[in-house]
């Protein structure tokens, strides 16, 4: 136990970073460039997600890719450009697009043939004509591509098109200084801008959205989480209205969770390849996410102990350490379970391998790929079973998390690669998330799940939208279990079955393990002895229970208050003592008990 105690101390130091406090970075961390939905930017400047689409290059390739501000919402870099270069740039995944902030004039190339148009809402204007000062510009091309827009938030401004085929050159004003907006105003739908009435049309297209071209983009201001026995209701609040939904708000419910906005939105006619975009009507997002309630303890069942013990567990196996966690949730365990449980978690803390994510400075458990993320996360289920087993509070989960941190805001998904170790970062973190009593770590673990779902959603949708005929298999690890906690959509297997041991209304903390048979209307609770001396037996309920000695309790008292029962206790004799335990008349019976299932992670 002291030894698990170091290494968890040792751990949660080194996730502390080396200045400032510690923040999730989700897609932001260890790149220098931005993968956003729609366009990718780096040091050299952009390029929409599209085939045919003609790169757009600043002036000069920056001079340095410095973060200055990061969560796992936006991320601001520090380009130290030259005059006509962006010295900073900004990526919030609360608006589509990205923006650029320009200090001394603006500059953009792009090496198409023919020279690009700009258009706004009243006009267009060809290479060598300025547009009148305007809050923002269609720069479109001849050939079949992605028209962008670009948003001039801090007031209106004017641009001209200079150069020669395949040179040519995107101007501001000499003087120019302020943020530009950079989106897709008919997303990643090619379109040849080679008509009036071409023009006209995107037009049309980007002042549906001007609000949002023309400001900035929203900010997180708060975050309020409140919980029930069923279900988390979680309200962002931002700076101002018209922030995108995340792809997991939008598409969980089509993948089988019934998660439901209940703040209104709108959808808009583009879309960036990831699903339909929405954005708040209002200020507010606000959800609902089920996950039901598991209480601290472990939950009494009825009925023999039908899973055998576990043998040796390599600190380096997932399928072993889930199980070995699941185990010691079982109400009929033995102390040795959980010193094999604390023993296992320690070996791995000490013998991980650590990787700094280099714009935080934390030392975490994976490396930039995202390997070793999965097995992060079933020793955060494991560490997070061996205290939700034996106290009835929580306490910080340093592993959990470090694999939070990695969650993006738009899939709510770890931002790892490889889409097994993404999945089963999740799977695994959202039931390590569900045995926390906290509503903010509830609904962590619903945001996870969520996005499991809303991936599945996402390959529906395309299918619905003709963009694919495959029918892609995810992984999904242990999804009966998940199922049942997360009130996923599915047929009732046994392995969701088994969940109701963790929703038992009777919960025991003591380290001895408790078997359970029916008595007429009640039940007989039996635990052996190895040495006869004074001992406590902890349990608790949400309603007053009656624990009367049966056999080998020769000294006996019991002590209930808000919802717990101790039982002080001498037996005789090693061997067994037996207690009758008596429920409220009105009272739902306790679960039935079930084989503990064994790792799975098919793929359908």
């Amino acid at each position: 136990m002291a030894r698990r105690l170091i290494n968890l101390l040792l751990f949660a130091a080194a996730l502390a970073p080396a200045a400032g406090s510690a923040q999730s970075f989700g897609r932001f961390g260890y790149v220098s460039r931005f993968d956003l939905p729609g366009f990718t930017v780096d040091s050299d400047g952009f390029v929409v997600s599209h085939p045919a689409a003609d790169r757009i290059r600043f002036a000069r390739p920056a001079r340095v890719w410095k973060p200055t501000a990061t969560s796992d919402m936006e991320q601001t870099v520090a380009l130290g450009g030259p005059a006509g270069n962006p010295a900073k740039v900004r990526a919030s995944l609360l608006a589509p697009g990205f923006a650029l902030y320009f200090e001394k004039g603006l500059s953009l190339k792009v090496g198409s043939t023919g020279a690009p148009y700009l258009t706004w809402r009243e006009g267009s204007a060809a290479s060598g004509v300025p547009t009148p000062n305007v809050r923002w510009v269609v720069l479109s091309f001849r050939d079949a591509q992605p028209p962008l827009v670009l948003g001039f938030p801090d007031g209106p401004s004017s641009l001209t098109v200079t150069g020669k085929p395949g040179a040519w050159t995107i101007e501001g004003a000499p003087d120019f200084r302020g943020w530009v907006r950079v989106g897709l105003p008919v997303g990643l739908q090619p379109a040849a801008a080679n008509s009036a009435a071409a023009l006209g049309r995107l037009a049309e297209s980007a002042a549906e959205e001007e609000d949002i071209w023309s400001h900035n983009a929203p900010v997180l201001q708060n975050l309020t989480v409140q919980a029930d026995e069923d279900s988390v209701v979680a309200d962002w609040t931002f700076s101002r209205v018209g922030a995108l939904l995340p792809r997991a708000a939008v598409l969980a419910e089509i993948g089988g969770y019934p998660l439901k906005v209940l703040s209104p939105a709108r959808r808009m006619k583009l879309s960036l390849g990831e699903g339909p975009a929405s954005v708040c009507k209002s200020t507010e997002l606000r959800i609902r996410l089920p996950i039901r309630r598991v209480p601290t303890g472990r939950g009494l069942s009825v009925g023999a102990d039908l899973s055998a013990p576990m043998g040796t567990v390599s600190p380096f196996d997932v399928p072993s350490i889930v199980e070995l966690s699941l185990e010691t949730l079982s109400a009929t365990r033995d102390i040795q379970t959980r010193h094999s449980a604390e023993e296992t978690g320690s070996e791995y803390l000490s013998q991980a391998a650590y990787f700094k994510e280099p714009w935080s400075d934390q030392l975490l458990p994976y490396d930039a790929a995202g390997v070793g993320i999965d097995l992060a996360s079933a020793h955060a289920l494991l560490s997070q079973a061996v205290t939700a087993s034996t106290r009835a509070t929580s306490e910080d989960n340093a592993l959990l998390t470090s694999v939070a941190w990695r969650r993006d805001w738009h899939t709510w998904l770890p931002w790892v690669a490889d889409p097994n170790q993404r999945r089963r970062a999740a799977a695994l973190s959202a039931l390590a998330g569900v045995l926390c009593p906290e509503p903010e770590r509830r609904l962590s673990a619903a945001m996870f799940q969520a996005g499991l779902s809303a991936e599945r959603g996402l390959e529906i949708w395309r299918r619905r939208t003709g963009q694919t005929s495959n029918e892609a298999k995810l992984l999904e690890p242990m999804p009966g279990l998940r199922q049942a906690l997360f009130r996923l959509a599915g047929l009732v297997t046994e392995e969701a079955r088994y969940a109701d041991t963790w929703l038992s209304p009777v919960r025991v903390f003591s380290d001895v393990p408790l078997h359970v048979t029916e008595f007429e209307k009640n039940y007989t609770v039996e635990w052996p002895v190895l040495e006869p001396k004074a001992s406590v037996l902890r349990l608790a309920a949400g309603y007053e229970i009656r624990l009367d000695a049966i056999s080998n309790l020769p000294r006996y008292r019991v002590d209930q208050a808000l919802g717990t029962t101790e039982v002080l206790y001498t037996p005789e004799t090693t061997g067994i003592c037996q207690a009758r335990l008596f429920l409220p008349d009105w009272a739902k019976p306790l679960p039935r008990s079930r084989s503990i299932p064994r790792y799975s992670e098919a793929a359908k």
